[in-house]
């Protein structure tokens, strides 16, 4: 084989082997996107699949949520006096108890929620509807300022209150301590409940609402002592 042939050979191989070089490194570079393709899918799945369990898990949460607030005794809210935002009425002689009266302002409309003022603080045990036989004393006024109920006017002594109350008194007074005295601004919601086979529509000791009590925590015991 003369020189001429043994360098066309030489340059031959050589050319070869770059050609083989480079489809190595294109396979190389190939297979490098298609794994960071998958990755990217991969990820994109993931991503996916928890937002729809997300999707699915809220509105299921939303509707427990929903299950357990219908469970309770009413559906209306409890507001503190201090966040509410309008009008509310004013009792009068606090100090003398058996002059006390109610003054509604002008414009005035009964909030849809229980509204609870704080007129004085006790320094007392915490008191709870569901587990306390609370004893209190209180008046009561329909929306015309009219006094329906009293015990403190008729000098009964403090009425033990069990669940035999209004929803108003029971979400009303839980969480508050002996010794507070509280004006409840109850809604109709809350109020006495109409009963087509009672008198307590029309009966004026316990008149459908919306109400306002002034509620003083005497004292309280365990319903089960």
């Amino acid at each position: 084989m003369g020189k001429k042939s043994k360098k066309s050979v030489a340059y031959e191989l050589e050319r070869i082997a770059r050609f083989e070089e480079n489809e190595r490194k294109r396979v190389k570079k190939r297979n490098l996107v298609v794994f960071v393709s998958g990755l990217v899918a991969s990820f994109a799945v993931v991503i996916t699949i928890t937002l729809t369990f997300v999707h699915i898990r809220s509105p299921k949460d939303s509707q427990t949520a929903s299950q357990s607030a219908s469970s309770a005794p009413t559906s209306a809210a409890s507001v503190d006096a201090a966040t509410y935002t309008g009008k509310l009425p004013t009792i009068e002689n606090l100090t003398s108890e058996n002059e006390m009266k109610i003054t509604y302002p002008e414009g005035y409309t009964p909030p849809n929620d229980l509204v609870v003022k704080v007129l004085e603080n006790g320094n007392g045990e915490v008191v709870n509807s569901a587990t306390d036989e609370i004893d209190i004393e209180y008046t009561g006024w329909n929306i015309k300022g009219n006094v329906f109920d009293s015990s403190i006017l008729k000098k009964s002594g403090p009425f033990q209150m069990r669940n035999n109350v209004i929803d108003g008194w029971k979400e009303g007074l839980t969480g508050k301590k002996v010794g507070d005295k509280l004006m409840l601004v109850i809604p109709k919601s809350l109020a006495y409940p109409k009963n087509e086979d009672s008198m307590l529509d029309t009966n004026p000791s316990a008149p459908a609402g919306p109400l306002v009590f002034f509620t003083e925590i005497k004292g309280k015991k365990a319903l089960n002592g």
